[in-house]
């Protein structure tokens, strides 16, 4: 997460330059900060799989294989991308370093597994459902343990469900859009250019 933040950052007077010679647009920049995440994205997918999966021994079964790579893609995918969101929004490295760690925190603490949905408090039940770490945590669980009986039950108690897998991947692709298009709108409308 916070180790896409240093290199937008460092290279912030790079781009105020080019964008004010017009070599290219605001929008192109963004959605090229996007598109060169996606080699390393794919290798660190493919890496954590194949070092992390069997010798872990999950489910060998095709479907489960293809899920964990598929929502292993999307939280390395995701994590950079917020990062990227504070980089857009902060004027320094330090502020974004700082806001991302905060909603870090509260991310991890409101994705339903130290603190189950209905423990939030009200007022914090909002970040449960905008979590994209909590649709990452809850595809990757079901997956794993849903399909049995015990896992059922286990699912069950924490009001998860293998038959959502699926429907938890689609919305962590969702969010992560939605993230990538507010941290290219971010970048194509603040300025922290000093003169």
């Amino acid at each position: 997460l916070l180790s896409a933040v240093a290199p937008l950052i460092a290279e912030r007077a790079v781009y105020y330059r080019e964008i004010s010679s017009g070599t290219y647009r605001r929008v192109l920049y963004g959605v090229s900060v996007q598109l060169a995440e996606i080699p390393f994205n794919l290798g660190f997918a493919i890496i954590s799989f194949a070092i992390f999966y069997f010798m872990v021994g999950l489910k060998t079964d095709g479907g489960s294989v293809v899920y964990f790579c598929l929502m292993a893609l999307v939280s390395y995918w995701v994590l950079p991308t917020i990062g990227q969101l504070f980089a857009f929004i902060s004027p320094n490295i330090g502020a974004a370093v700082g806001i991302g760690s905060l909603i870090l925190t509260l991310f991890t603490l409101t994705m339903g597994f130290l603190l189950p949905a209905s423990e939030i408090p009200p007022w914090y039940i909002w970040l449960y459902w905008i979590n994209p770490l909590r649709y990452i945590l809850q595809g990757m669980v079901s997956n794993e343990i849903g399909g049995s009986q015990e896992g059922d039950e286990i699912l069950a108690a924490l009001t998860w469900s293998y038959e959502d897998r699926w429907w938890y991947c689609f919305v962590a692709i969702v969010l992560f859009g939605v993230l990538a298009s507010v941290g290219t709108l971010a970048g194509t409308r603040i300025s922290w250019l000093k003169r």
